[in-house]
């Protein structure tokens, strides 16, 4: 009998102790990616195709995240760039719900998969509607091993977040 008491004693104790401390949270509330809708940019030798998004950062941040996929024109067709593809420059201009602005140059990446995107800086995440302006310029290396295409453009979107 006594080899009982103590699983029961300690399943008791962990259940207690659940229901005391377990379910408190003192957690900011975290933010869920908002992303715009998918735009594909291109001129006669080089696109991309992206997403802008509003994305979590650390509690109670979040950062503007622009996502996509490079594109090289083989004049037939469209598809990944035969070597490298980066973000060689971007930045945004970001208006918060309560008419606060901030603008800000973004990281670059650089990547042989023909993804790339943009991150920006974190700030504090307010529930509303966010209006982003950005701007990119995408260049794509080609097999003599020189950034060869580029694309560069502006867009402006809404984001929702709910934070």
């Amino acid at each position: 009998m006594i080899g009982y008491r103590r699983p029961v004693l300690l399943v008791l104790v962990s259940a207690l102790a659940l229901l005391l401390f377990g379910s408190v949270s003192h957690a900011a509330p975290v933010a869920e990616e908002s992303c715009s809708e998918e735009f594909s940019d291109r001129n006669e030798a080089a696109g991309y195709k992206y997403k802008i998004c509003l994305a979590p950062a650390a509690q109670g941040e979040i950062k503007v995240v622009v996502k996509g996929s490079c594109e090289w024109s083989y004049v037939w067709f469209w598809g990944k760039p035969p070597s490298k593809c980066r973000t060689a420059e971007a930045r945004y201009s970001l208006t918060a719900p309560d008419a606060a602005k901030s603008n800000a140059d973004m990281s670059t990446m650089e990547s042989v998969n023909g993804q790339v995107e943009a991150t920006g800086k974190p700030l504090k995440c307010a529930a509303g509607a966010y209006k982003v302006e950005l701007y990119y310029k995408v260049e794509m290396m080609g097999l003599a091993g020189k950034w060869s295409r580029q694309i560069d453009h502006q867009r402006t979107v809404d984001i929702k977040v709910a934070c």
